[in-house]
C-alpha cells in the first residue's frame, strides 16, 4: 500500500492510500490545523506511520517545519527530495 500524509478539506492532516481518488476515504487522522492557527499533530503516531513508509505531501511538511514540529526524529523517516 502506498501511503500518504496530506490535507483533507484544508484543515485535517490524514493519512490515505495515494492510488485512491483525492477525496478518498482517510485510514487515519493525524492531526488538524484549526483556526487562529492553531495546529495539533500527533506526532507519535506520525513517526510509527512514516517508519512504514507514509510520505508527507509539500504542503504539510511546510506546515510541520514553519511550525518547529519536523525534528530530526522526523526528518530521518523522509526521503531526500
Amino acid at each position: 500500500m502506498s501511503l500518504k500524509i496530506r490535507f483533507k478539506n484544508h484543515e485535517k492532516i490524514v493519512l490515505i492510500d495515494s492510488r485512491r481518488s483525492r477525496d478518498g476515504r482517510r485510514l487515519k487522522e493525524l492531526g488538524y490545523f484549526g483556526l487562529h492557527g492553531v495546529i495539533y499533530v500527533d506526532i507519535e503516531e506520525m513517526l510509527v506511520w512514516l517508519s512504514r513508509g507514509a510520505q508527507p505531501s509539500t504542503s504539510v511538511l511546510r506546515l510541520l517545519d514553519g511550525c518547529g514540529l519536523l525534528s530530526s526524529e522526523l526528518q530521518k523517516y523522509l526521503q531526500c527530495k
